[in-house]
């Protein structure tokens, strides 16, 4: 949400046993979005897919059987995690993965989850590590999307940006295509990265399955706030939803962006029905910042959850609780140390841009400007006006009126 309100500002400045679980469909209705809508662009029409919400269950209870298969459970765990943020599902995963190498250490497909659940809980150097106990049991070209995956989430984005370029190339499937859209919109490159989507979208017939779909317009929705126009983002963020309302980024992203583009009182509803489902912390946190109203009660226990993730997992939740502690948490010191925690373990652009903020929203414009430099040359729009605003705080006056004149504010 406060990257989404962050990208606001730029564009203001720019001119088992459960009741029936509700479908898709029904989410849609008590959200208000099973009726026109208000676009500003033409998203793709992507193949109908089945019922997101009834496909969520039935990966519930694929989980539940694949109990005593622990190859299965940890790619099922990693694939809720991905769509729903619990800790738990990691740590599973975390612990799974570990067994499993350690019943078969030579073993490929032990190997191979195990560096994706490293990855996934951004322990990098053990992630690494796992690749090189990996690399002589395969061929190198099996290597590459893993190592592809890891350069992008540590900040070796030229790098990263070669190997998607090759894989997009080398087999040219929608996902592999917007993988590469979406490196290129991360480094700056919006014309490249909206290029792009035309063949993305085109081979995209075939894909009918509600994340398959999800996944697609999400990422596209990405690349387009990336860009700074969220409207268009938004657009795209209603189509993922509608595919796959439990969703956790999905209902973050379409929620900031509808506040972000005036329609707060549907990023309420939607919220709302979010938590009911699924009272994560960060979709709880959302719900604060939408309110009109802060009880305290409940931002103490969204406050003590938040730690709860970051003791679990500091690695994979720091930026998270960061941008928490940013907004409604309203304690910019701890949003700086989690912030300065996560850029020591991954030096991306976008972790540089959370220090930026919470270093300026803590009064430390030296701090902000010391790990300003590499957004002064790329990232995203809402990434370089964050940079704009640290020039302009610690005095670097022609500095900040150069990257105003790129940014075009």
């Amino acid at each position: 949400m406060h990257r989404l309100l962050v990208a606001a500002l730029l564009l203001a400045a720019c001119r088992g046993d459960r009741a029936p679980a509700p479908t898709a469909t029904k989410v849609l209705k008590d959200a208000g979005l099973d009726g026109p809508a208000s676009r500003v662009s033409d998203v793709p029409a992507l193949p109908r897919s089945d019922d997101g919400v009834a496909e969520l269950h039935a990966l519930d209870q694929r989980i539940e059987i694949a109990a005593e298969d622990t190859a299965r459970l940890v790619g099922l765990l990693l694939e809720r995690a991905a769509i729903r943020g619990h800790a738990l599902d990691y740590e599973r995963a975390l612990a799974a993965s570990a067994a499993l190498v350690k019943e078969l250490p030579r073993d490929v497909t032990a190997l191979e989850l195990r560096v994706k659940v490293l990855t996934a809980v951004h322990r990098f150097a053990d992630a690494r590590a796992a690749i090189a106990e990996l690399a002589p049991l395969v061929f190198p070209v099996q290597l590459v999307e893993l190592n592809v995956a890891l350069d992008e989430a540590t900040g070796q984005s030229a790098r990263a940006l070669e190997g998607r370029a090759k894989l997009a190339a080398e087999a040219p499937t929608p996902q592999m295509i917007t993988l590469y859209a979406g490196a290129l919109a991360r480094a700056g490159k919006f014309d490249e990265a909206l290029a792009q989507l035309p063949k993305a979208i085109a081979g995209a017939a075939r894909i009918n399955t509600p994340r398959g779909t999800n996944w697609l317009y999400f990422q596209w929705g990405l690349i387009y706030e990336a860009k700074g126009d969220l409207a268009i983002a938004r657009d795209h963020y209603l189509a993922a939803y509608a595919r796959m309302p439990g969703s956790l980024e999905t209902v973050e992203h379409l929620a900031g962006a509808l506040a972000a583009t005036g329609d707060r009182e549907r990023a309420r509803r939607i919220v709302a029905d979010a938590v009911a489902d699924n009272p994560h912390p960060s979709l709880r946190a959302l719900a604060l910042e939408l309110a009109d109203k802060v009880e305290p009660s409940e931002l103490a226990l969204v406050t003590a959850e938040w730690e709860s993730y970051v003791k679990a997992l500091p690695e994979a939740f720091a930026d998270h609780a960061a941008r928490f502690y940013l907004g409604v948490g309203k304690n910019p010191t701890r949003a700086l140390e989690l912030a300065r925690l996560n850029l020591a373990n991954r030096d991306t652009l976008q972790a540089r841009a959370l220090v930026v903020d919470a270093a300026l929203a803590a009064g430390d414009p030296a701090g902000a400007c010391a790990v300003v430099e590499p957004l002064l040359a790329g990232g995203t729009k809402a990434e370089r006006f964050s940079a704009w605003k640290a020039l302009g705080a610690c005095g670097r006056k022609g500095d900040a009126e150069k990257l105003a004149r790129e940014l075009g504010i």
